[in-house]
């Protein structure tokens, strides 16, 4: 899918950007767009809050700065908070996905607040470059990704607010690439394709903190010569902490996507348990930045690990 730019390389391509862009000045131009994102809000001991959020962001050129500005943002305690930032230089990069040129920009500062609440320590980056689960595997109800605005762009932002509670952003569907590696009796295996695609359940409006997650395993493969095949783990515990999140689950037996006939011909895609594909000490966790993630569990008589990221970095470094 064709993403719209997020900042022209050129003045006269950001001309052509749509109508979210305004003349601010004969030499300046600044697009204005909104990105949802989550907070993850902990006070430095323990998660105070976990909430949705929507960023405002106006990227200025050829100037390259950004500003950045939330409103009525859930605080700690039910209350709301807003803050606007001043202008921040901010660097453009990209990365290709699937053929395609995916933007990203980067930008930092210390001390940027100009109104509200006070942000200091401010990290963020705001990639196109997000990885995609196989386009031809259609898992029934998990077929369409959930993406954060018109844009599809991520924020992996962490910052410090009022000087006491930190701060990360992330997102709930999202699809991790990277390496696996299967010991088995026929030895270690390493594969680069398989994808971990974990979506997060309610998130939003949950007072509880009991949280679930199903995984998705994208072009499993136990060994050289097995045919790669796609799982399910469903509602699995999902807990956040300091570093980030984790979700977890023991001998969980695994839903098996396979093809039947359908009643009209041609084949339809099912989900059907799958007793040999029970699943131990399933672990996957997310920390730092919440962009990488570790996962690690036993199937049948294979041992798994992996290591990935969702949002491919920068190849312009």
């Amino acid at each position: 899918m064709k993403k719209s730019l997020l900042i022209g390389l050129t003045v006269l391509m950001a001309a052509g950007l749509s109508s979210c862009g305004s003349k601010e000045s004969e030499n300046t131009m600044t697009t204005r767009y909104v990105v949802p994102a989550y907070n993850l809000i902990t006070n430095g001991e323990s998660v105070s809050l976990v909430s949705p959020a929507s960023y405002q962001f106006s990227v200025a050129y050829p100037d390259y700065t950004a500003t950045l500005s939330v409103s009525n943002m859930i605080m700690p305690g039910s209350f709301s908070g807003s803050f606007g930032l001043m202008p921040i230089p901010l660097t453009m990069k990209s990365a290709e996905i699937d053929g395609e040129a995916c933007q990203i920009l980067e930008f930092s500062a210390s001390d940027p607040s100009q109104s509200g609440q006070r942000v200091t320590d401010l990290k963020c980056v705001l990639s196109q470059a997000a990885y995609r689960f196989p386009s031809n595997i259609a898992v029934p109800g998990y077929e369409k990704a959930s993406v954060p605005g018109t844009m599809n762009a991520y924020l992996a932002a962490q910052y410090m607010l009022n000087g006491q509670l930190n701060v990360k952003t992330f997102w709930n569907d999202v699809t991790f690439s990277g390496e696996s590696t299967v010991v088995a009796g026929a030895g270690p295996m390493s594969t680069g394709e398989t994808f971990y695609r974990v979506v997060m359940n309610n998130l939003t409006g949950n007072t509880t903190g009991n949280y679930s997650a199903d995984v998705l395993i994208y072009n499993y493969r136990g060994g050289k010569d097995e045919e790669p095949a796609t799982y399910v783990l469903k509602g699995l515990s999902l807990a956040f902490d300091t570093r980030g999140y984790e979700v977890a689950g023991h001998n969980v037996v695994a839903k098996k996507l396979v093809k039947k006939s359908g009643a009209q011909g041609g084949d339809v895609n099912e989900l059907q348990d799958d007793p040999e594909f029970t699943v131990r000490d399933f672990k996957l966790t997310s920390a730092g930045d919440l962009v990488s993630a570790a996962v690690s569990y036993s199937a049948g008589n294979a041992r798994v690990t992996f290591n990935g990221r969702y949002l491919k970095s920068a190849d312009n470094k």
